[in-house]
């Protein structure tokens, strides 16, 4: 009896005969309880693995050698190797620094009023910080030029 496989190099279906191939049982477990899927594996002429999922009954039915599936080597971990110390040394010991004080800030000295008009200013646009508590400021006192 021949067995209908699809080989994905050849983008075609071929036919091996059943004494070609083998059968298989792959068991997970999950969490509702344990998994199995049932397959026939095969060979195709140029050395494609071919591979078929089947029902139960069907795979109960074949008379071709069942056989273990085979698992995937995982990589190996990486292993950190311990350098092993010669001779004992004492503890370093830990500078800590200490921070400077803050400096007072500087305020700008009060300008003076100038009789000459200063150039407009370009508009820069600013993203938009967080809001945080509003904190009020004094509006500034403006300086009243005396007329001559």
């Amino acid at each position: 009896m021949k067995i209908k496989f699809y080989n994905v190099k050849k983008r075609q279906s071929v036919s091996i005969e059943e004494k070609d191939c083998s059968k298989v049982v792959y068991a997970r477990q999950t969490s509702t309880g344990l998994q199995e899927r049932f397959a026939v594996l095969a060979k195709d002429n140029d050395g494609a693995s071919l591979t078929k999922f089947i029902d139960k009954k069907t795979f109960a039915s074949l008379s071709c050698p069942q056989v273990k599936p085979v698992k995937k080597a995982k990589p190996a971990k990486k292993v950190k190797k311990m350098k092993k110390a010669a001779t004992k040394k004492a503890p370093a010991k830990k500078v800590v620094k200490k921070a400077a004080p803050k400096k007072a800030a500087k305020k700008a000295p009060a300008k003076k009023a100038v009789a000459k008009k200063a150039p407009a200013k370009k508009a820069v646009a600013k993203k938009a910080a967080p809001k945080k508590a509003a904190v009020k400021k004094a509006p500034a006192k403006k300086v009243a030029k005396k007329k001559k």
